[in-house]
């Protein structure tokens, strides 16, 4: 059981992006839709209430557009970069 089963798209920051990698061996595409994108993606495709689906159920239905293989689910971290902090003695 991961954190997957547990949340829901609405439990997630809607600004804040997923990150949809193609799996290994696949060819290796990354996508970074926002879970209100997502929402309004499965509603266009007719999915009634897709707010209240579970992040599994989502990984299980999601298919690469490159390949057409699954795609991993992650949560983007957004990490701002950090200054050089070493020098020369």
């Amino acid at each position: 059981m991961n954190w997957k089963v547990r949340v829901q798209l609405k439990d997630l920051d809607q600004a804040k992006p997923l990150e949809l990698n193609c799996v290994p061996g696949g060819c290796g595409r990354t996508f970074r839709p926002t879970p209100a994108e997502v929402i309004e993606r499965l509603t266009i495709m007719g999915r009634e209430r897709p707010d209240l689906m579970y992040l599994d159920e989502l990984e299980t239905r999601l298919k690469c557009r490159g390949c057409g293989r699954r795609m991993v689910l992650l949560q983007a971290e957004e990490q701002a970069p950090e200054a050089f902090q070493g020098g020369m003695p």
